[in-house]
C-alpha cells in the first residue's frame, strides 16, 4: 500500500509539469496573462493531464500506518513546521516564487519558451511550486505568508521518510533520518533538493524490484528537479554491466532521454536564439551564465564537503555516518553513496544545501550498528536539530526585522512618500514585503504598474523619505 502511494504522489508531482505547459498555453503569453488569476485554469491543466492516475488511485488500499511510524512522522513534523514563520523571506525564496507562482521565467525569456524549462535550473521543482501556491494562496504571491514559501518542503521530507521505511523495514533507519539536522534544515528551507532526494529514494526502491521502467522514470523526476540528479546514474549502471543486464541499461537510459526532451528542446533553441543555455548546460558547453556558481578543484571540493556535512550533521554523527559506510562497502547504498560523493567532488560546485541526498545512504547503513549506538544517535541529532546551532541553518532561517519594518512603515507611509534603500539592502527582500521596485513588471507592464510604495526615483519632491538601512 506504501509503496503504491508513494509512486502515485511521484506521479502526481511529475504531472504538474505538463499541466503547467499546458496552462501557460491555454493563458497566452501576455503581460496580463502572467499577472492574472492563474487557479482555474491551473486546476482545469492539471485534471485534464491527470487522467493517467485515476487507474493508480483505484488500486491503492488504504490501510494504517504502523504506529511507530507515525510516532516518527509526528516527531519530523513538529521539527520542520513549528515557528515555520520565524524566517524571514530571502532573497531566493522571493525570486523563485515569483517565477513558479506566475510561471515565467525572468525578464526578456518571461513566457516565450512556455516554460519547457527555465534559465537557471530544470522545471518540476517550480512547476510543483505554482500548484502548491495556487491551492493554497490563489489571491496573488503578495498573499503568501513567508510559511507558505516553504510549506511544501516539509511534506517532501515527510514523503522521503516513508519511502526509506519503504525501503528499509526499518523504525529504527527511519527515527535516525527523521530527526538528523540535515532533514531538518532543508524541510524548513525553499530549496529543492529535498524533492530531488525523494525522487532518488524512491528509484532506490524501484531499482531494487528490478522494475527499470519506474526507476528510469524516478530518475528523470529527479533531473527535472536538478541536473545533479545525474550521481545516482553510474551506480545502476555500473551494477547492471556488472550483472549484463545491457536491456535494463537501454530501458533506464531510454525512459529518462523520452522524458528529458523538452529540457534538451530549450536549451538547444535558447542557445540558437540568445547564445544563453541554463546553468548546467552552460558549464557543461563553457558558457557564460549569471548565476552559474564557480567550481573549486577536486581536493578543495573534498574539503568543502568535510566542512558542510560535519557543520550540518555534528562531528559525532559525522564520524558515525562515516564508520558505517566503511563497514557496509559491498552494499547498493554504499555505491550510491560513493557515485555522489565522486559526483559532487569532481563536477562541482559546492554549496552548503547540495548534499542532503547523501544522507540517504548514511543514515541506511548505519542500521547495522549497535542499537545502543543508533539510540544515541537519535537522541543527539534530535538535540542538535532542535538547536539549530549549524552555520548552515543560521545562514539559510534568518530573522532580520523585515515583517516588523514593514509593520513600522505602513504606520506612517502616506501617498507623496517614498522608500529609499542603502547599500546592502536586498532587493528581492525589498520587492517581497513591499511589492514595490520591481523591474520585472517594469520590462513587462511598465513603470506604471499598480504599486502602493513608491521608491523615490519615481517622485519628484516626496513628502517624506524612508531611508532603508542593512
Amino acid at each position: 500500500m506504501l509503496i503504491k502511494l508513494l509512486l502515485t504522489f511521484a506521479v502526481a508531482l511529475f504531472l504538474t509539469y505538463p499541466a503547467a505547459i499546458l496552462t501557460t498555453i491555454i493563458e497566452g503569453q501576455s503581460s496580463a496573462a502572467i499577472y492574472s488569476y492563474h487557479l482555474p485554469i491551473s486546476l482545469f491543466s492539471y485534471l485534464l493531464v491527470s487522467l493517467p492516475l485515476i487507474p493508480l488511485l483505484c488500486n491503492i488500499e488504504m490501510k494504517r500506518l504502523p504506529v511507530s511510524l507515525v510516532l516518527i512522522i509526528l516527531i519530523y513534523s513538529g521539527l520542520v513546521f513549528w515557528n515555520l514563520g520565524r524566517a524571514d523571506i530571502l532573497g531566493d525564496d522571493y525570486d523563485l516564487a515569483y517565477q513558479a507562482y506566475n510561471l515565467h521565467d525572468g525578464i526578456q525569456a518571461a513566457r516565450k519558451a512556455y516554460i519547457l524549462s527555465f534559465n537557471t535550473h530544470p522545471p518540476l521543482f517550480m512547476t510543483i511550486k505554482h500548484y502548491w501556491f495556487q491551492l493554497l494562496f490563489p489571491a496573488g504571491l503578495e498573499s503568501v505568508p513567508s510559511w507558505g514559501y516553504r510549506g511544501m518542503e516539509g511534506i517532501m521530507g515527510i514523503a522521503t521518510i516513508l519511502a526509506v521505511y519503504a525501503l528499509t523495514k526499518n523504525y529504527w533507519v527511519s527515527a535516525v533520518l527523521a530527526v538528523n539536522n540535515y532533514m531538518v534544515f532543508l524541510g524548513r528551507v525553499y530549496l529543492r533538493e529535498m524533492y530531488l532526494t525523494f525522487f532518488l529514494t524512491l528509484s532506490i526502491y524501484f531499482f531494487q524490484k528490478r522494475n527499470y521502467l519506474i526507476t528510469g522514470f524516478l530518475v528523470a523526476c529527479g533531473l527535472l528537479i536538478k541536473t545533479s540528479a545525474i550521481a545516482i546514474l553510474p551506480a545502476y549502471l555500473l551494477i547492471l554491466l556488472y550483472r549484463k543486464e545491457f536491456k535494463n541499461i537501454f530501458k533506464i537510459l531510454s525512459v529518462i532521454f523520452i522524458i528529458y526532451i523538452p529540457v534538451l528542446l530549450y536549451n538547444l533553441f535558447a542557445f540558437i536564439t540568445t547564445g544563453y543555455m541554463d546553468a548546467a548546460f552552460s558549464k557543461i558547453f563553457g558558457l557564460a551564465h549569471p548565476f552559474l556558481t564557480g567550481s573549486s578543484p577536486p581536493l578543495d571540493n573534498l574539503f568543502l564537503i568535510k566542512n558542510y556535512l560535519v557543520d550540518i550533521y555534528s562531528w559525532p554523527v559525522f564520524i558515525i555516518f562515516i564508520v558505517s559506510a566503511i563497514l557496509s562497502f559491498r552494499t547498493i547504498y554504499f555505491y550510491v553513496l560513493l557515485s555522489t560523493l565522486l559526483y559532487f567532488i569532481f563536477a562541482g560546485p559546492i554549496r552548503e544545501y547540495y548534499l542532503l541526498f547523501l544522507t540517504i545512504p548514511f543514515v541506511i547503513l548505519s542500521a547495522k550498528l549497535p542499537k545502543i549506538i543508533i539510540i544515541l544517535l537519535i537522541l543527539f541529532s534530535l538535540w542538535y536539530s532542535i538547536s539549530g546551532n549549524s552555520a548552515a541553518r543560521k545562514l539559510y532561517e534568518p530573522s532580520r526585522g523585515w515583517p516588523q519594518l514593514v509593520s513600522q512603515i505602513k504606520n506612517t507611509y502616506q501617498p507623496g512618500d517614498c522608500l529609499e534603500k542603502s547599500g546592502g539592502v536586498n532587493d528581492l527582500a525589498l520587492r517581497a514585503y513591499f511589492q514595490t521596485d520591481d523591474a520585472v513588471k517594469k520590462a513587462l507592464i511598465g513603470s506604471d504598474y499598480p504599486h502602493y510604495f513608491k521608491m523615490c526615483d519615481e517622485i519628484q519632491n516626496p513628502v517624506k523619505k524612508f531611508i532603508l538601512y542593512y
